[in-house]
C-alpha cells in the first residue's frame, strides 16, 4: 500500500546489529505491529509499536501528520543470519524487510573498549575514529571533543535510557526510554554550537514489561529515530518532558562526516583482537543509518 503507509527501517537487505529501529508511517490505524520472522529458528513474534508521531511530510498522502511509528530493538535477540520483519496495521501486513543480523556472540555484551581509524574516509587524506559504544552495541563516529553530563531527575516514574549522557552520538540514532504516564513525550534539542532550541513530540505507549512494577502497566515506552547530523559536530543538549515537565537530559558529542546524508560512500573495516583477542570483527558502511555496523565477527 505505498500511498497509506511505509516501512522506512530497515532496508530491505540491510545489515543490522546491536540496538536499531523499526520504522516508517501509516496514515490511519489503531494498532501498529512488528513480527520478526527468525530465519534460523522459524520462530515468530509480534509486538506492537509506538505510532502517531508527528510525521509532516506525510501530510499529502494522510491529510494529517500524526503518522510516524518507531519500535527501539536488540537485533542481537534475534541472533545471526537472515530474518524478515514484517510489519501490520490493524492486522493486515503492508511492508516487509529481509535483513542480515550480525552479533557479538551475546544478547548485550559489556566490558567492551576499542577505538579504531578508518583510514582515507570519507575521502582520500581524511581519518575517520569509531568507538565501541555499549550502550548502542555498535561503533559510533566520534571526535576529540568530551561530553559529560546527564541526569533522570525522576528517577521512579520515568527515565530516558538513550542517549546516555556523556556519550558519542552519529548518522541515524534513536532517543528513547520510558514515562509511566503523559498524554505527551517531547524532545528538545539544544543545539551547542548555534544556540538553536527545536522541540518535537515522539512516539509513546511502546509495551516495556520491565516497567510493570514501578507503573503498574506496561504500555510506558518512547522512541524517536533521529539523524545526529541535522545538530552538527560538537556538544549538545536533549532534554525530554512530558506533559511540559521535564524529567531528563543528556549532553552528548556529535560527530559528522559534514553533510547531514552522505551518499556513495562504501568502506569494509577490520577490528583485530575484537572482541577478545584472536577474534576479527568486520564493519561496513551502511549508507541509510549514515554509520558502520558490524557485518562478520569470527
Amino acid at each position: 500500500y505505498p500511498l497509506m503507509a511505509a516501512l522506512e527501517n530497515p532496508a530491505p537487505g540491510s545489515y543490522q546489529s546491536g540496538l536499531g529501529i523499526i520504522s516508517g508511517w501509516v496514515c490511519e490505524a489503531d494498532l501498529v505491529e512488528v513480527t520478526f520472522e527468525n530465519g534460523t529458528t522459524g520462530a515468530a513474534a509480534t509486538q506492537p509499536v509506538s505510532y502517531g508521531t508527528g510525521r509532516t511530510d506525510t501530510e499529502d498522502k494522510c491529510g494529517d501528520s500524526n503518522n510516524g511509528f518507531g519500535l527501539l530493538f536488540n537485533w542481537n535477540l534475534l541472533g545471526d543470519g537472515q530474518h524478515t520483519v514484517r510489519v501490520s496495521a490493524d492486522g493486515e501486513d503492508f511492508a516487509w524487510s529481509t535483513v542480515t543480523v550480525t552479533t557479538l556472540g551475546e544478547e548485550f555484551r559489556q566490558g567492551l573498549s576499542r577505538e579504531v581509524q578508518v583510514i582515507d574516509f570519507p575521502t582520500v587524506g581524511e581519518n575517520t575514529t569509531l568507538q565501541w559504544q555499549e550502550a548502542q552495541q555498535n561503533f559510533v563516529l566520534v571526535s576529540d571533543r568530551d561530553s559529560r553530563g546527564g541526569s533522570n531527575l525522576y528517577p521512579l516514574m520515568a527515565a530516558l535510557e538513550n542517549p546516555a549522557p556523556g556519550s558519542y552520538q552519529s548518522g541515524l540514532g534513536i532517543i528513547s526510554g520510558w514515562v509511566c504516564e503523559a498524554n505527551l513525550v517531547e524532545v528538545t534539542f539544544e543545539n551547542g554550537t548555534t544556540g538553536a532550541v527545536a522541540t518535537q513530540p515522539v512516539s509513546y505507549g511502546t509495551g516495556r514489561t520491565d516497567t510493570e512494577d514501578e507503573c503498574g502497566d506496561s504500555n510506558n515506552g518512547f522512541g524517536l529515530l533521529f539523524n545526529w547530523n541535522l545538530l552538527g559536530d560538537g556538544q549538545h543538549i536533549v532534554r525530554v518532558s512530558a506533559d511540559g515537565e521535564e524529567f531528563a537530559w543528556s549532553t552528548i558529542t556529535v560527530t559528522t562526516l559534514g553533510e547531514e546524508f552522505r551518499r556513495g560512500l562504501s568502506r569494509e573495516v577490520e577490528v583485530l583482537d575484537f572482541p577478545t583477542v584472536g577474534e576479527i570483527t568486520t564493519l561496513q558502511w551502511q549508507e541509510a543509518q549514515q554509520n558502520f555496523v558490524i557485518t562478520g565477527w569470527e
